[in-house]
């Protein structure tokens, strides 16, 4: 969470909170992480790859962490039809690129599996298609990006997963030539964008899991033209072990 605690002379910066209930959440994992009516929420599932297939699907499944008052249960009426009582789970929810969100619902037991879709989780959602779901995991294309993350993009290969607080969940964008690379030993860079606000300098970033990216920023007047520069991060101690992100595109068959 972003701590912008205004007595603290440190500054703002990130806070990690504890979660009381761990116990609840050891038996369960972690289906996604989105912003619903700008709260940060986390959707919980069964894996039953993980669990015991005895475990009943969670019937606190949706969580918010609001400051002040700590974690706690978040009604999404989006899921409002598809109650855990009823044995239905939750597995996956994906933002599409074009700002719908998609999720899968499971009935545990072997009893059913559907597909659906919302324009927001604060509406009901509709029926949709596991082909639908499957595309809206694809990555965003550059013109979808705001400048200067448009431009930032511009200046790399592959594809950028980008975090941002204006952003409802995490993003990804590549550009045209990559979404047509078959390869499945394309990198993921990590991305930051923020809008800086009316007044703010906007600001965004993509850095290579080898420590190499670039940085783009435009100016406080409306209309400045983004300045794009490269960077690199220190490298690690040799002690350090290093991993690299892979994208496996999805089989849209």
């Amino acid at each position: 969470m972003p701590w912008t605690d205004a007595g603290d002379t440190v500054g703002p910066g990130i806070a990690l909170y504890r979660i009381d209930s761990h116990d609840y959440w050891q038996q369960y994992s972690v289906g996604s992480l989105f912003f619903f009516d700008d709260t940060p929420a986390a959707m919980l599932y069964r894996n039953d790859f993980f669990t015991d297939s005895k475990l009943p699907p969670p019937s606190l499944r949706v969580w918010g962490l609001r400051p002040g008052a700590g974690m706690g249960e978040l009604d999404i009426p989006a899921f409002a039809d598809l109650p855990p009582e009823d044995g239905w789970d939750l597995e996956d929810l994906q933002e599409g690129p074009d700002e719908r969100w998609y999720y899968r619902a499971v009935k545990k037991g072997g009893r059913g599996i559907g597909y659906f879709r919302t324009a927001a989780l604060s509406l009901a959602g509709e029926s949709s298609s596991q082909g639908a779901l499957q595309n809206a995991s694809q990555p965003r294309t550059p013109e979808q990006a705001p400048s200067p993350l448009r431009q930032v993009l511009a200046a790399c290969t592959g594809i950028a997963g980008v975090v941002s607080p204006e952003f409802a969940s995490l993003r990804y964008y590549a550009a045209a030539s990559t979404m047509k690379d078959s390869r499945e030993d394309l990198q993921i860079y990590p991305g930051y964008y923020h809008g800086g606000g009316v007044d703010g300098d906007a600001v965004a970033l993509v850095v290579s899991p080898a420590g190499q990216g670039f940085i783009g920023q435009t100016g406080k007047a409306a209309g400045d033209a983004p300045v794009i520069r490269p960077f690199a991060l220190p490298p690690l101690p040799p002690a350090w072990l290093q991993y690299e992100w892979t994208w496996y595109p999805p089989n849209l068959a």
